[in-house]
């Protein structure tokens, strides 16, 4: 994963780490408090379309589900979930691949 490039100023994003996909992964670490995740939630993203960005990644612990309700109303689904997090996903332009997640495990 590489660093948001200098040439967009994306400082008053949500934490994050941009991949080599035109994607965003937001820090699950850092994310503001209920009353304030939904108007950064949006504010981010129209940040990141605007720096070109495709797709948007969302780790939310366990810890904070009350976020999973106020991210689905900003468009984000579902992707995959375990026993401490759910993972969901925003498109930030209507085509944007969504790799599948996997669904078996090779043993050797």
């Amino acid at each position: 994963m590489t660093t948001t490039p200098p040439s967009h100023d994306l400082s008053h994003t949500l934490a994050h780490t941009a991949d080599h996909f035109s994607g965003i992964l937001i820090d699950a670490e850092h994310l503001p408090d209920e009353d304030h995740f939904s108007d950064a939630l949006s504010l981010s993203m129209d940040a990141w379309a605007a720096a070109g960005k495709r797709l948007v990644w969302l780790k939310v612990p366990l810890a904070r589900a009350a976020l999973v309700p106020l991210a689905a109303k900003k468009g984000f689904t579902f992707h995959h979930a375990n026993e401490h997090d759910v993972m969901m996903t925003g498109r930030l332009v209507a085509d944007a691949f969504i790799p599948t997640h996997a669904t078996h495990y090779v043993g050797v």
